[in-house]
Parts: C-alpha cells; structure tokens; sequence
C-alpha cells in the first residue's frame, strides 16, 4: 500500500467504526423499557361479615389491567394469610371464583369505571361485624388505592 491510500483507508476504517458504535448504542437505548405510568382510580368497597365477601367497584379513572393488578388483604390490621393473586378461579383461602374482572374466565380482565369485583375468603378468615377491611390496589408496582371499610 502506498502513502496516498492509507489516509483513505483509515478515513474508511474510522466511518465503519463510528457507524457500528452509533448503531450499537442505538439498539442498546432502543430495547430499554421506559417504566409503566402511574394509574389513578377511585375504588369502594363494602364487606358482608356473614358470607366474608369483598365486593370493590371501580367509580372512576383509568381502566386497571387486572394482570397487572396486586391486591393486599388484612383484617383489623392483619394481613391475611392467602392474598389474592388476581385474576384467579378457585384458589386457596378463598371459596369459589371471584366476581367480575377478578375472575380468570372472564373475557375481559380490565377493571373499568362502573365494574364491579370481589371474592369470598375461606374458611382460615373469618370477617364479623365491625372488622375493618383494608384492601390495598397496586398497578405495576404503582399504588392505586386503598380502600377501608367496616363489615356489616
């Protein structure tokens, strides 16, 4: 190789690297994820302490994907022992299938404004009259509500 094609060379050698670089660091911040935003929603509950049912409606805000969804239980301020892993059909620590969005038959798993949810505990729980509920709603690690209610 003579002296006038070596500075072309190297010119070449130097667009291909910087060409590779740039698109590496492309696809790398590219595939990053950006984190979910935050959902708001205005939910109510009520307790029926002789069937221990929790029935949640969702008043208003954003749609919930339920799949998304972690819901935290606790009576008089105890956790419950089987939290429910939403949405289920007949799991432990609950009777039957859940209401609703809730239940993982149900052909649309989002919680709308106006939809109704709940589910009943099992046996290892029993709710009387007066317990206060305390349901806890997370969407994708972000905290939605918390909703507490006396049973009636």
């Amino acid at each position: 190789m003579d002296r006038a094609t070596s500075p072309v060379v190297g010119s070449v050698v130097l667009i291909v690297l910087t060409v590779v670089l740039a698109g590496s660091v492309a696809a790398a911040f590219g595939s990053v994820s950006t984190p979910a935003e935050p959902r708001y929603a205005s939910i109510d509950g009520s307790v029926d302490a002789d069937t221990d049912q929790i029935n949640l409606i969702h008043r208003r805000g954003d749609p919930l994907d339920v799949d998304d969804l972690d819901l935290r239980l606790s009576v008089d301020g105890e956790p419950v022992t089987h939290q429910p892993d939403v949405p289920f059909n007949g799991t432990v620590g609950f009777t039957g299938a859940p209401e609703g969005p809730f239940n993982a038959a149900s052909a649309d798993r989002v919680w709308r404004a106006g939809d109704r949810a709940g589910f009943e505990l099992g046996n290892n729980t029993a709710i009387d009259a007066g317990d206060t509920v305390t349901v806890t709603i997370s969407h994708e690690g972000y905290h939605v509500a918390t909703v507490e209610t006396t049973a009636t």
